[in-house]
């Protein structure tokens, strides 16, 4: 779900999909909110069965928490921002800030 927003705010913000103000500062609350919920996906004993994680997410939960940390700080700048920007140009900043936390986790934690 968190990724589905990302990717409404992301066709947006690459011109793949027209601009509409109130659908990206819709995505980018949800976003926000969602990232508040990820912590609880990955609880004590998911490191088994079939996930899409690498257990270096277990094996490392300091660095993998702070990483979330960001994740709630940069999507919940991003919503932030939308109630304040004039235009599509003064959100890629957070955007771009937003979608970096996630490749950071994704690159290092999340499975192919």
């Amino acid at each position: 779900m968190l990724g589905a927003q990302i990717g409404m705010m992301g066709a947006m913000a690459s011109g793949k999909a027209p601009y509409d103000a109130a659908a990206f500062k819709v995505a980018a609350e949800r976003a926000a909110f969602m990232s508040t919920v990820v912590p609880d996906v990955f609880p004590a004993g998911s490191d088994v069965g079939n996930t899409k994680a690498k257990s270096e997410i277990w094996k490392n939960q300091p660095e993998f928490q702070k990483l979330l940390g960001d994740l709630r700080d940069k999507t919940a700048a991003l919503a932030a921002a939308t109630k304040t920007a004039t235009s599509l140009d003064a959100l890629k900043p957070a955007f771009g800030a937003a979608t970096q936390t996630c490749k950071a986790c994704h690159d290092k934690y999340k499975a192919d």
